[in-house]
């Protein structure tokens, strides 16, 4: 789609369709409570209450019912096994093996925070990320554009690693052969200032390639050596293969 700014209406459009109706029998569906009662029914409470019970033993459904709640409505939260199991009144081991499963059955995306070391990353800041956002708007009509965006962009890259160290954080990593560095804005509008953390993670890092992921047009720019792509979302959402060279 090399010309979607020619689309930018249409595209959005069918924004919002796009965003809650990911699957095809549903697209012409005008009723947003029928929509959102055929997504709860017949694909989150059918791999919750059927198809995770009936592959695997032991398994507490009231506990992962819960779980997908507090994900959905917690877009990107930073997940605290020890906190949580307390909430609930549930060991540690039984959470773990829980929130396994709903990874497993594609109801959650698992993001770690990145670590050289897979023993640090794998224990360190764990984020959770609904598999498909339009499963968190089932629970919580409302959420934030900022959660539909950043949630948006979890599932179109396919991303499973961020980066947080103290006060600093990147938003997703691109596992390619250079690691690549991803923001999500919600703005129309990229000012200097907004450059300074992704630049500093590049510098740290030596990395050649940068992307902010934000609302307005497709633009390049450069610093020294380093390419910051400009990502327009609505483009991402429909093609979301961004070339770097």
């Amino acid at each position: 789609m090399d010309n979607s700014e020619l689309y930018q209406d249409k595209l959005k459009m069918v924004y919002n369709d796009y965003v809650r109706k990911p699957f095809p029998e549903i697209v012409k569906w005008n009723d947003i409570r029928r929509v959102n009662e055929y997504i709860r029914t017949l694909v989150i409470e059918k791999v919750v209450k059927s198809d995770i019970p009936g592959l695997f033993k032991n398994i507490n459904v009231s506990l992962l019912s819960t779980l997908v709640e507090v994900f959905m409505k917690n877009v990107g939260m930073i997940l605290n096994i020890t906190s949580l199991a307390k909430d609930l009144g549930v060991h540690k081991l039984t959470l773990v093996n829980h929130v396994k499963l709903l990874e497993y059955g594609k109801m959650i995306r698992i993001v770690k925070n990145y670590r050289p070391s897979i023993r640090a990353e794998s224990r360190k800041l764990v984020k959770v990320y609904p598999y498909n956002v339009a499963l968190s708007f089932c629970f919580y009509p409302n959420l934030t554009e900022g959660q539909i965006l950043e949630g948006l962009v979890a599932s179109a890259l396919n991303v499973d690693k961020y980066w947080r160290k103290k006060k600093r954080e990147i938003d997703f990593l691109m596992m390619n052969e250079e690691i690549i560095p991803v923001e999500v804005e919600e703005k129309e509008r990229i000012e200097p200032n907004d450059l300074k953390n992704l630049t500093w993670f590049m510098d740290r890092h030596k990395l050649s390639y940068g992307i902010i992921v934000y609302q307005g047009r497709e633009e390049i720019f450069k610093t020294g050596d380093k390419k910051i792509i400009l990502y327009p979302s609505l483009k991402l959402l429909f093609d979301s293969r961004i070339k770097t060279q």
